[in-house]
């Protein structure tokens, strides 16, 4: 199943100077970088209520439309599983996206359209668990080690995106015979 339908997909920055205040952005690209004077920080939260309660989710992973990487680095996946990102306030979904456990710290950001990234067996887990409590699922994204550089990939709002910021998941229903990809 790819789930495409975003309720939320953004960047936060905060300057490393006084006032230290931080700004959502929801904008064309998504944005993820450490530069002179701000650090960048995304989340998405997708709407996987369409996602049968009785499925059993064997994999997920997370494509998008790379547009830049010239941080020479890789990017941190973090969690969402209690706090929805779209219900917080800037500055605290600011800091849960860098403090929140992390799933994978080595996401390396491809060039081109149709890129996908295969995401850790936690991912699968926590989706496993999300459904039938909660409609929304969600990822934050930061460069792990601070250097100076940029990840930019196309966001929901850009109506070219090949694809959109998506994640794809492979499911089992009870008494079905193989995997599920909608």
């Amino acid at each position: 199943m790819l789930i495409d339908e975003t309720n939320l997909d953004a960047y936060y920055y905060t300057l490393l100077f006084p006032p230290f205040v931080c700004v959502k952005t929801e904008d064309d690209e998504i944005w993820i970088t450490y530069a002179l004077g701000a650090v960048l920080r995304a989340v998405i939260e997708w709407d996987i209520s369409h996602i049968p309660l009785s499925a059993t989710i064997l994999a997920v992973s997370f494509n998008y439309h790379g547009i830049e990487n010239s941080a020479e680095n890789v990017a941190a996946i973090t969690r969402f599983v209690t706090d929805q990102p779209s219900s917080l306030d800037c500055g605290t979904l600011y800091t849960q996206i860098h403090d929140n456990d992390v799933y994978q710290a080595d996401w390396e950001l491809q060039i081109g359209e149709n890129q996908s990234f295969d995401l850790c067996p936690a991912v699968v887990s926590d989706l496993q668990a999300a459904l039938g409590t909660r409609t929304w699922f969600a990822l934050g994204f930061f460069l792990n080690i601070y250097c100076l550089g940029t990840f930019r990939f196309y966001s929901s709002r850009y109506g070219s995106a090949v694809p959109k910021p998506t994640l794809s998941v492979s499911y089992s229903l009870p008494g079905s015979f193989g995997t599920i990809i909608d």
